[in-house]
Formats: C-alpha cells, sequence, structure tokens
C-alpha cells in the first residue's frame, strides 16, 4: 500500500479510505492488522475471585447507557481492572500495537494501562505504561487520542502481548475499555501473476482529500510521496466529477454506473438494493476472485449494500 496505515494519516486531514481488490492481488511486504478485539485472549482475572470473559460491544452501544456520546466508529473490549488479557502473535517486520484509551470525562480517577510482552521463552517485560486524562471540552471519552506502541524487539517472533490495567486509586471504576486493540506489521504475500488479458485490478478511494494537499498537485512539502510517484507514472485526469457528496451514494454510483435517481441510495443507511449489478459482480462473473477493505463502519457491507460480488 501506500505507506503506514493510521500513521500516515497524522497530518490531520480528514481522510476515509476505501478499497476494493479485484483480482486478488497481494502485494509484496503488505501491512497485516490484528484485530484484538475479535481475536479471543487469555484472561488472568486475579485478584478478582472468578474470571470475567472480555465483552466486546461497539463504542456507541455500552457508553451511551452511561449518557455518554461517541462517534461508534471504535469497538471496545472491556474487561475487569486488574486483568491481564494476552495473545500469541506470530509478528512479521515493523509491529506496533495502536489502540484508544477510553476515558470518561468526569472519571476522577482513570486506570494505568499497561502494555507487556515476551518473546519464545523470555520472560515478561514492560513495554509502555500510560495514565489517560479525559480531554477537556469534549463531548467523546477519549482521553488524547490514539496511542501507538513500536513492537520492534518482537518483529519477525512469535510472542505473547499482554494488555493490562491497573486501579490508580481507590474508588476507581472496576471495569475499564481498550479501543479497537490491533497490531500492525508487515508480511510478505505472494503477488499472484497477472497478464494483459487477465490483470490484477485495484480501485482505491479516498474520501474528503483536496488535490492540493498531493505534492502531485503542488503541496511543498509532499507528505504523499507514493501517490506522486504513482501519478507521475499514470494517464491523470483533471476532469473528473463526483454524483454525489455523500460517501455511500458515491460508492453506489461508483460501483453500478447508476445516478443516485436509479440506484436509489442517498444517504448512509440505506442499503444498495441487490437487484442492481455491481462493478465486483462482473469481475466475480468473468472469474476474477474478489475482496474488498473498507475503513468506515457505514460502507461495511451489512449496511451498505457494497458488499456483492466480494468474496471478502
Amino acid at each position: 500500500m501506500i505507506g503506514r496505515p493510521f500513521r500516515s494519516l497524522r497530518t490531520g486531514l480528514p481522510t476515509l479510505l476505501a478499497l476494493g481488490l479485484l483480482a486478488g492481488c497481494g502485494p509484496d511486504d503488505a501491512w497485516h492488522r490484528l484485530d484484538l478485539a475479535r481475536l479471543p485472549p487469555l484472561v488472568d482475572d486475579q485478584p478478582a475471585a472468578e474470571p470475567v470473559v472480555p465483552t466486546l460491544e461497539p463504542l456507541g452501544e455500552g457508553l451511551r447507557r452511561r449518557g455518554l456520546q461517541v462517534t461508534g466508529q471504535v469497538d471496545a473490549l472491556r474487561a475487569r481492572v486488574g486483568a491481564s488479557l494476552s495473545w500469541s502473535l506470530d509478528l512479521g517486520a515493523e509491529p506496533y500495537l495502536s489502540f484508544v484509551p477510553i476515558v470518561p470525562p468526569d472519571d476522577a480517577c482513570p486506570p494505568t494501562y499497561v502494555v507487556e510482552a515476551s518473546a519464545r521463552a523470555a520472560e515478561r517485560m514492560e513495554l509502555a505504561r500510560f495514565a489517560p486524562r479525559p480531554a477537556s471540552g469534549l463531548p467523546a471519552v477519549f482521553g488524547r487520542g490514539a496511542i501507538e506502541l513500536p513492537l520492534d524487539d518482537l518483529a519477525d517472533r512469535r510472542a505473547t502481548l499482554v494488555l493490562r490495567t491497573e486501579a490508580s486509586c481507590r474508588g476507581g471504576p472496576t471495569d475499564v475499555s481498550w479501543g479497537s486493540p490491533a497490531v500492525w506489521h508487515r508480511r510478505r504475500a505472494p503477488r499472484p501473476p497477472g497478464s494483459p488479458e487477465r490483470p490484477n485490478v485495484l480501485l482505491l478511494s479516498i474520501d474528503t482529500l483536496r488535490a492540493d494537499h498531493l505534492g502531485a498537485w503542488g503541496a511543498d512539502p509532499s507528505e504523499t510521496p507514493a501517490l506522486d510517484g504513482l501519478a507521475a507514472e499514470s494517464d491523470v485526469w483533471t476532469q473528473a466529477f463526483s454524483t454525489f457528496n455523500v460517501t455511500n451514494p458515491s460508492f453506489a454510483s461508483i460501483s453500478t454506473g447508476l445516478y443516485g435517481k436509479n440506484h436509489g441510495v442517498y444517504d448512509l443507511r440505506t442499503p444498495l438494493p441487490e437487484a442492481h449489478e455491481t462493478l465486483a459482480e462482473r469481475f466475480q462473473g468473468a472469474g476474477w476472485r474478489t475482496g474488498a477493505v473498507v475503513s468506515v463502519r457505514h460502507l461495511e457491507a451489512s449496511q451498505s449494500g457494497l458488499g456483492q460480488g466480494f468474496e471478502d
């Protein structure tokens, strides 16, 4: 891909990334995301009397019940304060951990987040600890944004990663949430051979990105060298127009070649009707393997209807 996921977005640009992967192309040294919120961890819940299994819920669900406002784009992995959650992972190159500490604005005694790890038979070592504080004046519950922790000592090894929390004072919360915990790493993947008759096809769409923020269109210094290089060796159209200024309707038009009055999608909640044939279905019907990666919940197949024709 273009650069390290998440870290390439540190410019603050309001960017949504959607990838349509057609023909199963697999780049060398590609980034892989291990979603810890959906990988069952081993739980050491001492000194609690009974083990408590961590629960996963969309962040908006549990926290809205507590009167807190959230965006709904983060999954919360909840566990008892003091519990250790561990995963055994086979890591590639340049691994790093990312998560969002969930800190209610009215919590005067938030817990301390601790990250530990061990590789093979080595003893567990503490990598970092964070004592986030609520961000005053914000309606959300995030501390100081997402935390990214390099795991360089665990590169190209099988390792055990441990996430745990410690109470910082008496009377604090009894449970805690890790927001969207994930480990990113590079791992080589075979590149399926293409041919002039059956090339690999990649559709990459970036939503809410102005052209003049790209080096190829005058941004200096450039923060998009890979895109600049792609533009330099590509056919480029400078007069291109979207049928919508809303994400899902735009993707429905890209996927079907239809105007909104024909496909019926005008917002982020209406799914694309199954009666419409999509670009992915055309490729699939012609024998291509298909897959898609999206970055926001409202583009997921179950909500958008845009999964038609994609194997994964």
